[in-house]
């Protein structure tokens, strides 16, 4: 949640400049590149830099959305297929690197490449499947509350609940 709260708040900051958001685009990758590094440097624990970078995804997508969609559009088949080898070439790229060493880059490289391809398939598969039902529709209307206030409430009562299975960190 700390994590979120500090991309925002660069994202809010980069993004009050009065440049070009091309530029702002690139001001954002420098500084979740800065946020990274600094949290290595001071040993930080992996799930605090991780997924970091699927924000410039995002916001590289939201910026040039026509373009890229119609690119995928042309060749749905063939990317949807490459991100779902990648999604799980990845995935046992990033795990065997986590248990047979530590080598911290390689497992930050290979994570990144499995988050951004996951958001890339939802993506993908909501192209092809929207969803727009009534409570979708309302919850989208609230999700970065909810987002937002989610993890405060699972603070507060981490105590209190006793099965794992209900919520994640």
């Amino acid at each position: 949640m700390q994590t979120a709260l500090i991309v925002y708040i660069l994202f809010w900051g980069i993004f009050k400049l009065d440049i070009k958001d091309n530029y702002k685009i690139a001001l954002m990758f420098l500084a979740c590149l800065m946020y990274i590094a600094m949290c290595i440097v001071f040993h930080m624990e992996p799930h605090w830099y991780q997924t970091v970078l699927s924000v410039i995804l995002g916001m590289v997508w939201s910026q040039f959305k026509d373009k890229i969609d119609l690119k995928i559009a042309k060749k749905y088949t063939f990317v949807f297929i490459a991100c779902c080898g990648l999604f799980v070439v990845s995935g046992f790229v990033y795990k065997w690197f986590q248990v047979k060493t530590d080598i911290p880059a390689i497992s930050l490289f290979s994570k990144t490449v499995y988050v951004l391809c996951f958001a890339v398939i939802v993506v993908m598969l909501l192209m092809k499947l929207p969803i727009q039902c009534g409570i979708t529709k309302a919850l989208g209307e609230i999700s970065l509350e909810i987002y937002m206030l989610h993890g405060m409430m699972i603070n507060a009562i981490h105590r209190v609940i006793s099965n794992e299975i209900i919520y994640i960190f």
